[in-house]
């Protein structure tokens, strides 16, 4: 489990902090695994593995299909469809979209907004999966962070495969603080 090493009260509003922690150019200063990260637009992130991350490929059952059109129109279509998810661990009690939070509620952030609040890492990861598969998807993309348990990626891959068959799961080992798991669905 995650815990907080140290903490900071910054005297300014909410928005003013939310908006210094979403300039995700920044993160690489300070997240081990990221070399850099570039916001493409207000709801699309691109954020290459640093170096040549440990992949892991469970369950491919589609057969390939030749792409229509150029490769690149193809990706760019990909990418549009892009949503992404995190589990983190509340540090301290919070009023949230979900409710209130309790230090160590597990919370789960859809499209940024922290639509879970519970008990079980696994059980929130799952959900948010769930959420994020629900207006379609063929590729959940995990990336597990420093603390997570080994078992946290294949326990939701698994999940997924039994619940969309048809789709890919791939896991990197991120490394990232604050967030066991980062999720993307396209």
């Amino acid at each position: 489990m995650a815990s907080v090493e140290s903490s900071i009260d910054v005297n300014v509003p909410v928005t003013t902090a939310y908006n210094q922690w979403t300039q995700f150019e920044e993160f690489p200063r300070f997240m081990k695994g990221v070399d850099r990260i570039e916001q493409r637009d207000d709801k699309r992130l691109h954020a290459p593995p640093a170096g040549v991350p440990r992949r892991r490929r469970f369950w491919c059952r589609r057969p390939v299909r030749p792409a229509l059109g150029t490769v690149g129109v193809g990706m760019t279509t990909a990418a549009g469809h892009t949503r992404h998810g995190a589990v983190t661990i509340a540090a301290r009690e919070a009023v949230t979209s979900a409710g209130v939070c309790q230090p160590g509620d597990i919370l789960g952030v859809v499209e940024g907004d922290f639509a879970i609040i519970g008990s079980d890492l696994a059980g929130v990861a799952v959900e948010v999966v769930r959420r994020m598969l629900a207006v379609g998807g063929e590729l959940v993309t995990l990336v597990t962070g420093q603390d997570a348990d080994g078992s946290l990626a294949e326990s939701v891959g698994a999940v997924v495969h039994a619940e969309h068959p048809e789709g890919d799961t791939v896991v990197y080992a991120g490394g990232q603080a604050r967030y066991p798991l980062l999720i993307g669905v396209e």
